[in-house]
């Protein structure tokens, strides 16, 4: 009975693993929670860039083919925007963009 009791404990035992193996599996861990990290700050790059195109496109439209607007538009977008718009977290992830429309369109003019 000994002898059974041996042969079974022994084939229990799961391999050691290598310290090699060991490196590749935290390499590899490692790498997926950077690219994972790459998504989620590419996902938030893409709603602020959305974000900032559709308020060029609000203000350009407002300015209705004037050129004295349209240029306004271009060099003081960056400014109103940061006057006139907020950002906040919406999830666990992303954020929200509002923006005050009728400030914002009296700040381009």
């Amino acid at each position: 009975m000994s002898e059974n009791h041996a042969r079974i404990t022994d084939a229990e035992d799961a391999p050691k693993k290598s310290w090699l193996s060991k490196i590749i599996g935290w390499v590899v861990a490692i790498i997926i929670l950077i690219v994972v990290a790459q998504f989620i700050a590419g996902l938030q790059s893409d709603q602020k860039a959305r974000f900032v195109a559709e308020s060029r496109s609000l203000a350009e439209t407002a300015c209705a083919g004037d050129a004295a607007c349209l240029a306004a538009v271009s060099t003081k977008l960056d400014i109103c925007l940061e006057l006139y718009s907020e950002s906040h977290k919406s999830g666990k992830f992303s954020r929200k963009y509002t923006l005050n429309k009728e400030s914002f369109l009296a700040c381009m003019k």
